[in-house]
């Protein structure tokens, strides 16, 4: 990776993970504009990067049209809501800005182009996700066994779960923002591994795995990317037992061990999803979605657009009611994947779902590593579900995996042990 790339990924890596927490962003004037949710300088370093590359050539890309069709309805929809709802353009601008770090795709397609490259990459991405990862087990464990708050909490909903020790498993208390970088970590890892082997070494990429997947289970608790990174994994050891071509007696012995796990897999489940508490927390997210839907042709052509929370809060978050009948403002885009999206931009949104769908089916089509693009493609429209690309926490991620799948699709340098092994 060159020098200028390596330092700027560095610094776009150590805002997503909120520095760490090393510095105190959350009761300071930094929370507007440095959060979990609030990519104000994230995107001025975008911006900035943009300018000291070299011109982007100009070369046909699987996603071109997609990123395009992102940006100018993301125009569209602004320039909408200021005439709707009679919110100042710089105000309406203050909410739909995040929208164009998507413009990271262009010089990562580009400047990502060989597994060196990616090496260094997703190697950064191990770093950074261990270090946070195993940083939010020692938060959570401090709190929960000695109410002892280590370094800071520089997300709100992160200080006010983790505080409140409500959620609570195997001694750990919830801290749920680190979710989204700890995720990618292992689905980047995962790839390469499959594609060119150790990311470190065996055993480094082991521990990796561990305090990883440790966080998202015990720690981070969501459910959505506890999913998604089991399909993953799934997925991965489906495609090595393919290319090892294992002895049938090895593959009954795999077979059987996977029912074995079944009971242990559904008590899990039934403990994660089924208890009263969770239950709750799906009853709210239908609630969301039957609302943001009833919204779709709110403003016509578009939804709710890009109101702003300190002037259309009732509108934008819906009123519920408490067992004692107080009104709260409660509902929440960005926990409904797709809906949310649509809650935002309603009918010309249309577009952009559909163009990203015809992209990734034509990037799929040409893809010499089909298995890999597989992956990639469960992870792109597994955001659907709740944890979208499109929200402001994740966006960052979209460019990457798109580049990624990108490289895959063109690339021919992928390991020989991969040849002849695809799907379709």
């Amino acid at each position: 990776m060159k020098k200028i790339d390596k330092i700027f990924f560095a610094l776009f890596l150590f805002i997503q993970v909120n520095f760490f927490d090393l510095i105190n962003t959350r009761t300071t004037f930094l929370d507007g504009l440095t959060s979990y949710s609030s990519k104000k300088i994230l995107l001025i370093l975008v911006l900035i990067y943009l300018f000291f590359r070299k011109p982007i050539r100009d070369e046909k890309r699987s996603f071109n049209w997609f990123i395009c069709s992102i940006l100018v309805i993301t125009l569209m929809v602004t320039i909408g809501t200021f005439f709707k709802f009679k919110q100042g353009i710089f105000q309406t601008a203050l909410v739909s800005y995040y929208f164009f770090i998507v413009l990271l795709y262009f010089p990562f397609a580009e400047e990502f182009n060989s597994w060196n490259v990616w090496h260094d990459v997703v190697r950064l991405f191990g770093l950074f996700g261990t270090i946070l990862a195993f940083s939010k087990i020692l938060q959570s464990f401090f709190l929960a066994k000695f109410h002892i708050l280590l370094l800071y909490l520089n997300t709100n909903s992160d200080y006010t779960t983790a505080t409140s020790l409500n959620h609570m498993l195997a001694g750990f208390t919830r801290i749920p923002s680190a979710a989204d970088f700890v995720y990618f970590t292992i689905v980047f890892m995962v790839v390469y591994e499959l594609a060119r082997g150790f990311v470190f070494s065996k055993y480094k990429d082991m521990f990796i795995y561990f305090v990883c997947f440790f966080y998202l289970f015990f720690v981070g608790q969501t459910r959505s990317y506890q999913l998604l990174v089991l399909a993953v994994i799934l997925i991965a050891l489906f495609l090595e037992i393919r290319k090892h071509r294992l002895a049938n007696f090895v593959k009954l012995i795999i077979g059987i061990l996977a029912l074995c796990l079944v009971p242990i897999l559904w008590h899990f489940v039934s403990k994660l999803f089924l208890n009263s508490s969770r239950s709750i927390s799906i009853t709210i997210r239908q609630e969301e979605i039957s609302y943001y839907w009833s919204k779709f042709f709110y403003s016509g052509w578009f939804s709710l657009g890009f109101i702003r929370d300190d002037t259309f809060g009732t509108l934008l978050h819906g009123p519920r009611f408490n067992n004692t009948g107080t009104s709260m403002i409660g509902y929440a885009l960005d926990d409904i994947g797709i809906f949310g999206f649509f809650g935002r931009f309603g009918l010309i949104g249309i577009p952009v779902v559909l163009t990203m769908i015809s992209d990734s089916f034509n990037n799929f089509k040409k893809s010499k590593y089909k298995n890999l693009t597989v992956i990639l493609l469960v992870v792109l429209f597994g955001s659907w579900l709740s944890t979208s690309f499109l929200d402001s926490q994740r966006i960052f991620y979209l460019p990457l995996v798109l580049a990624m799948m990108d490289f895959i699709s063109a690339n021919s340098s992928v390991n020989d042990s991969l040849e002849g092994d695809t799907i379709g």
